[in-house]
């Protein structure tokens, strides 16, 4: 009888390592696999943002790489917006800033959108918990607040 608790002490433990060990292989993963996601994340919002330029050949809305850790996505001309995201570790940050006019002051709305992965190596990006898809999925939560500001 006394050795139960013995036994389900270790027990106990055995399965806490276990754990400790898959969550630091999961983030040993993710970050290793982050360069890729963000680079094929920002080179889906470019594409986007092309597609939405050949639509709506009147605007002004342009993609820029700043480095291989960063890119923007702005529209200089009144309303001004601008969208820069950057990855950081295990997260992706992303900041609108707003302008109606050149008299108005400018509005800064901002989030983070957290990277992880399984056991298998598949890496997503979620918001709130919440996975996203795809690329695609991620992109258009990105780019819908700056094309509807754009062409307000």
């Amino acid at each position: 009888m006394a050795d139960d608790w013995v036994s389900k002490y270790f027990g106990t433990r055995k399965r806490e390592e276990d754990k400790e060990a898959a969550d630091a292989r999961r983030m040993d993963l993710a970050k290793a696999a982050s360069p890729t996601l963000f680079r094929d994340l920002a080179l889906r919002v470019q594409r986007d943002v092309d597609s939405f330029q050949k639509e709506r050949s009147d605007t002004g809305i342009k993609f820029e790489y700043m480095t291989p850790h960063a890119f923007l996505v702005r529209q200089q001309k009144y309303p001004a917006v601008t969208l820069e995201v950057t990855l950081s570790l295990l997260c992706v940050h992303y900041a609108y800033t707003f302008q109606a006019d050149h008299a108005s002051d400018s509005e800064t709305k901002e989030g983070d959108l957290l990277m992880s992965a399984d056991l298998q190596g598949r890496v997503q990006l979620k918001k709130n918990g919440k996975p996203f898809t795809d690329h695609s999925e991620t992109s258009e939560f990105l780019l819908t607040p700056l094309f509807d500001y754009a062409t307000s």
